[in-house]
């Protein structure tokens, strides 16, 4: 601290709570650590004080009048107080310093105390519940209302931080150990706010939270707790800091830093105060961080071709997006433009969001989410919600017609909320809210109507105009929100009142300074008004009598979405000039490669001078005819009767009008059909085709189209529909989009269908189209898949209805194969390739590909009307069957990926056809899925897949077979790990309970129960109840099986561990050494378990201090274990082990370098949130605090705590082992 820094004294304290609040005591102990550390908060623990437990009022006083005694003006206190706070008699807010209600002390006391003693400098922080109260006002019992603190009050220099609003209450962890606010204020002291820093290296009252509300508001750990702290800066210095953190390093600062062109301070700080805040420059954001679709649509709308002719410096320049200071001679966007134009604001503007709420707190279906992104962007999202959560309502008209209107006027609330986000104040704190109650529409905006103007005024003005807090904002908003009659608002809203009554839309001014605008959901009205507007909408075709030669036929399609980016590609292609161009328009049956041929011509039709030329090649050669007749009719063209259609075609191309010419051929199935009737190789002819077929022709031009994007797929709907239908059931009409496949001809036919029956709802169109699919009858768009069917009459059968049985997901070719093995592989591909061509199967990747729901559908009802189903079900069941039984434990992240692809079908052979596995093959094949989870820590999917497991078995053997305990045992054992001990217990007691029914005692079955039972007590530390169990199964095994059995030397090692944990070395010592020579005497020698013996073995001898010879066995163990399992897990394990060796010989360098090469090993092959990543990380934090590194150690505690908490569960044994670990870690940083 420097000579001329004031002192700083710290009084910290919490108070006695009868164990209401559990944490308090190590809250004060980490924030007094935090503030007398020299490197944070700098105040001398020499001069501070910490009180745990306070007592009651009459101490705390004492104490303070101690410490304000002779106070030096210079002096800067930090107070801090955790404890229960409520608003008490005379409306004051109080905190309370002891357990009896008379030890309530107003919190204007202190202020009384502070101001009394000369404090011109202090920092506040309360952590109690209401403690806003302190900030915002005092809350009056009776009635509710708040009266705002007056400033007088606060003395001239105190800062104050409350971790609750006034209304709020002041939570704690889950697991008590910390109060919310506390734990998140010291982490972001201690890590310098997540390592971010400030500017000058200074942690300010308002960095600090607005860091806490950032936790509390984004992550998703906090998201259930309604706590947001406040803070009160009014008669503070606005730069009193709290404690040190780190410099942020920034290249605009070290740019500016080497710039010749500073200005000078006293420059800088008068062009500051003479430009608006809004112009000033964000040396935070890049042009990098700019969205560029949302730039380029503001720049093509007000200064069109700018975008295209300009570099990105000169747009932003020409647009007047720098701010006019430049720093460092650098330009920088300024902060309106950055709120318009930034992909993240929020990232630099807190404020800069939006939240949408549904429903109120605490009810099911409440809803809150945040809206982020450039400001026109969270215009549109809010009002896509307000569409999602609000209804239409229908009434009797006056002409006596059913009408339907919008329980929500959506021109109102599009105003509303566009009005909200471009006219707020965003040099205030606060986010616009959008909220939907059962009543109303309520929008909340930060900032007020401009001096001299009120709702009332703006409502009754005849010609009402509202001046913009931000010209620039409103300015980019009007032009980026190109909505139909937006920014004449407060027109909407006089209409709107005049209609519904004038408190259909009120609007208050609420401190904060916030305002608050209400609609009435129509719903709520007694009278309904409104206009039957019905809008046509339909295209006119371009084609006149004065254009030349067309026959191009009239599409049936109203409105085209969602092929912009193919049209424009077609176009391209179509307008080359150096040879003949022929492209196909390529995609399945039902996807709209016609409709897409039309739309070109409506579009582009104009440009081709020598006409159009529509040719349907599905009946040859009578269509062909109509190339003739075209020219007859439209040319003047008359071809000899006496010559054959072919040479008649040729004829009339030869003579056709100048110019470039389109023909097209549409729906080829083969290109033998088309070409006698091609015209001349000539670049004026044009050719497009429409085809299911890929390989129509190796020289064509490919246009491939694909399904609709879900959005594209509403809007055709919507098209049909209309807005306030699809408003009213939108989840319904996703689901018909997905259930259609998101192809344009069944989304036309369906909308068509629902457009003639305006009754029928589409939940209703829904469940009839589930109906009929569960039925196995037709959907609507099979008839064009039909024709496709047709071309592959040669293709045996079971090639497409094994395709049909598996997920829908892609389909490893090998699986294929496996399940076709009668079918010679070449022909398997010869089949593949002619469903490719025919676009009935799509390929995903190398070796994979995968079927069309509806497609996959369509084959599905074929082959359940096939005699071949049933077989080809069971072959499919057995096939995936085989692949699970090669799945293994503790499967490696490479064996993992190289499974995942299989995944899915295996999960569809152990749900949806469970019915064709054969008894011997349920547990097998859930055991292999269950193991693939397990191995990655995924223990819910592992549970689920076991309960079907136990399930499948029960159905098949109600009174418990062999099979029946192996499912308890497995469902058992992945309780067990998960820490769900009495789920848990009962099972290996029936598992084993069975087996011994069945087999009597002596069984190698009922061995292995008796085994994971104690394993099962063991994991529990029930040594006792563990070992008896260990060793009646170590005797089975040794007379039924020998000695020198593998299933003899695991009892050996478990019985060592169970020795081993309970601190009995010397007895597991020589447990080990004899499981070792069993070991090497097995003809079949499993060196993974001579490894993990010589690891236990090793680690015995480093528990008695034996460390030579320790070391050497967890060497030779590290070296088996990546002999025989290469890159494994368990080479993790051991070399922790190792690790943690040479941590106790205070070798400290080897010891890191092992630990971190086991945790690198670890993440590779099992993810970064495995347990044994935890249990790694821990042994490293271990380290790095018997080091004195306590802010490393107690990081990589975090870490781990929060992988243990996320995989196994807070109450798991290992995340409360981490746990109190950690806990005792900070209380050694508060000593």
């Amino acid at each position: 601290m420097s000579e001329d820094s004031p002192k700083r004294i710290a009084l910290v304290l919490n108070t006695l709570t009868n164990g209401e609040l559990k944490g308090g005591k190590r809250d004060v102990s980490r924030v007094y650590s935090i503030l007398t550390n020299p490197e944070q908060g700098m105040c001398p623990a020499n001069g501070s004080t910490l009180i745990h437990d306070c007592q009651n009022r009459e101490q705390f006083e004492t104490i303070l009048k101690s410490i304000l005694k002779n106070w030096d003006i210079k002096t800067q206190l930090v107070f801090y107080f955790s404890g229960h706070g409520d608003i008490r008699g005379n409306n004051q807010y109080c905190l309370k310093m002891g357990l009896d209600n008379s030890e309530w002390y107003p919190f204007k006391n202190l202020m009384n105390e502070l101001d009394m003693a000369g404090v011109q400098r202090a920092i506040i922080i309360l952590d109690a519940c209401h403690s806003g109260a302190a900030v915002e006002g005092n809350k009056n019992l009776d009635d509710n209302i708040f009266n705002s603190i007056k400033k007088d009050d606060i003395p001239q220099g105190i800062a104050i931080i409350s971790s609750s609003r006034k209304t709020q209450k002041s939570k704690e962890l889950p697991d008590g150990s910390s109060g919310l606010f506390t734990d998140i204020f010291c982490t972001g002291i201690e890590t310098s706010l997540d390592g971010k820093g400030t500017n000058d290296g200074k942690i300010y009252v308002e960095d600090i939270v607005s860091y806490i509300n950032n936790k509390l508001e984004t992550e998703e750990k906090y998201l259930k707790f309604p706590q947001r702290s406040v803070f009160h800066l009014d008669r503070a210095e606005k730069k009193i800091w709290i404690a040190q953190g780190k410099k942020r390093e920034d290249s605009t600062q070290s740019s500016i830093k080497s710039s010749h062109s500073i200005r000078t301070p006293e420059e800088l700080k008068i062009l500051y105060e003479q430009t608006d805040p809004n112009r000033h420059p964000c040396p935070e954001a890049t042009n990098e961080d700019i969205d560029l679709e949302v730039l380029e649509k503001y720049a093509n709308k007000v200064e069109p071709e700018l975008y295209k002719t300009a570099n990105l410096e000169e747009v932003l320049s020409k647009l007047k997006l720098y701010s006019p200071i430049q720093d460092g001679g650098r330009n920088l966007l300024h902060k309106s433009a950055v709120l318009c134009f930034h992909k993240r604001p929020e990232m630099i503007y807190p404020q800069a969001r939006s939240v949408f709420v549904f429903g109120r707190p605490r009810e099911s279906n409440f809803r809150r989410q945040d809206i982020y992104g450039p400001l026109s962007s969270q215009v549109k999202a809010l009002l896509v919600r307000v569409q999602q959560y609000s209804e239409s309502i229908s009434y009797i008209a006056g002409d006596g017609l059913r009408r339907e209107v919008e329980e929500i006027n959506f021109q109102v609330a599009r105003e509303l909320i566009s009005n909200a986000i471009a006219h707020r104040d965003y040099q205030l704190k606060g986010t616009v809210t959008v909220t939907i109650t059962p009543e109303a529409l309520e929008v909340r905006s930060p900032g007020r109507f401009s001096p001299g103007l009120s709702w009332e005024q703006l409502i009754d003005d005849t010609e009402p105009v509202s001046s913009p807090v931000d010209e620039a904002i409103s300015l980019y908003l009007l032009n980026l929100l190109v909505f139909e009659g937006i920014g004449r608002g407060f027109d909407v809203f006089k209409e709107y009142i005049q209609e519904n009554g004038s408190d259909s839309i009120i609007c208050k001014e609420l401190p904060g300074p916030t305002t608050y605008i209400r609609v009435l959901r129509r719903a709520n009205r007694k009278v309904i008004q409104g206009n039957n507007n019905i809008i046509n909408l339909y295209y006119e075709s371009p084609h006149g009598s004065s254009l030349p030669p067309n026959n191009v036929p009239r599409s049936s399609c109203t409105y085209f979405v969602g092929r912009e980016q193919e049209l424009e590609s077609l176009h391209q292609e179509l307008q080359r000039k150096d040879k003949l161009v022929v492209c196909s328009i390529v995609g399945m049956g039902g996807i709209g490669k016609t409709e897409l041929a039309l739309q070109y011509t409506y579009k582009y039709g104009q440009q081709y001078s020598g006409g159009i030329c529509w040719v349907n090649s599905q009946m040859y050669p009578l269509n062909a005819s109509k190339i003739v007749a075209l020219a007859q009719a439209q040319l003047d063209l008359k071809p000899s009767k006496e010559l054959d259609l072919t040479t008649q075609v040729q004829y009339c191309w030869h003579n056709w009008k100048d110019g470039d010419v389109l023909v097209i051929f549409d729906d080829v199935i083969q290109y033998e059909d088309i070409e006698p009737f091609l015209p001349p190789v000539n670049p004026r002819f044009k050719i497009l085709i429409t085809t299911r077929n890929k390989g129509l022709n190796q020289s064509f031009s490919l246009i491939d189209i694909d399904t609709l994007a879900q959005d594209v797929a509403l809007e055709l709907l919507r098209s049909y529909l209309g807005s306030s239908r699809l408003e009213v059931e939108g989840e319904a009409a996703q689901k018909i989009c997905q259930l259609l496949g998101f192809l344009p001809l069944a989304l036309r036919i369906a909308g068509s269908y629902l457009s003639k029956r305006r009754s029928l709802s589409l939940e209703e169109m829904l469940s009839r189209l589930k109906a009929k699919r569960n039925a196995g009858e037709s959907i609507i768009v099979n008839n064009a898949f039909e024709m496709s069917w047709q071309e592959l009459h040669w293709v045996k059968e079971e090639f497409p209805f094994i395709l049909s049985i598996f997920a829908l997901a892609p389909i490893p070719w090998s699986l294929v194969k496996s399940c076709l093995p009668d079918i010679e592989p070449e022909q398997l591909e010869t089949f593949r390739e002619n469903m490719l061509s025919l676009s009935l199967l799509q390929q995903t990747g190398k070796e994979s590909y995968q079927l069309h729901p509806l497609i996959r559908e369509f084959i599905s009802d074929k082959r359940d009307h096939s005699e071949k189903a049933e077989n080809l079900k069971s072959r499919y069941v057995r096939e995936l069957t085989e692949l699970a039984k090669t799945i293994t434990e503790n499967l490696t992240l490479d064996e993992i990926h190289t499974l995942a692809p299989n995944i899915p079908h295996l999960e569809e052979a152990t749900t949806t056809l469970t019915k064709y596995l054969e008894k011997e093959d349920i547990v097998p094949a859930f055991t292999g899925l269950g193991r693939y989870y397990t191995s990655q820590g995924y223990y819910q999917q592992a549970e689920s897949c076991y309960e079907r497991c136990l399930k499948e078995i029960k159905a098949h053997s109600k009174n418990g077979d062999s099979d029946t305990a192996t499912a308890l045992n497995n469902l058992a054992e992945i309780y067990r790990i998960q820490g769900h001990y009495s789920e848990a217990e009962p099972l290996f007691q029936e598992a084993l309970q069975i087996w011994q029914q069945l087999l009597g005692n002596d069984h190698p079955n009922v061995a292995s129960g008796l085994n994971n039972l104690a394993l099962f007590y063991s994991t529990q530390g029930r040594y006792t109840e563990a070992e008896p169990l260990y060793k009646k199964a170590l005797e089975i095994r040794k007379r039924l099986l020998g000695d020198e059995h593998p299933h003899v030397v695991l009892s050996l090692n478990n019985l060592a561990e169970l020795y081993y944990y309970q601190g009995r070395y010397s007895e597991a010592e020589s447990l080990y050494i004899e499981a070792l020579q069993l070991n090497n005497q097995l003809f079949d020698l499993d060196l993974s378990v001579v490894a993990k013996t010589l690891n236990y073995l090793g680690s015995i001898y480093y528990f008695q201090k034996h460390y030579i010879e320790a070391e050497s066995l967890l060497k030779q163990a590290v070296e088996l274990q990546k002999q025989a399992l290469g890159k494994h897990s368990s080479v993790g394990i051991t070399l922790s082990n190792l690790g943690n060796l040479y941590l106790y010989q205070s070798r400290y360098a080897e010891a890191e370098s092992i630990l971190k090469e086991a945790i690198e090993l670890q993440k590779q092959l099992l993810g970064e949130n495995h347990p044994d990543v935890a249990t790694s990380l821990t042994d490293l934090a271990y380290l790095y605090q018997s080091q004195g590194s306590y802010n490393q150690a107690k990081d990589i505690f975090q870490k781990a705590l929060a992988i243990f908490e996320q995989a196994l569960g807070e109450s798991n044994d290992s995340t409360i082992l981490v746990r109190e670990k950690l806990n005792k870690l900070q209380e050694e940083m508060m000593e």
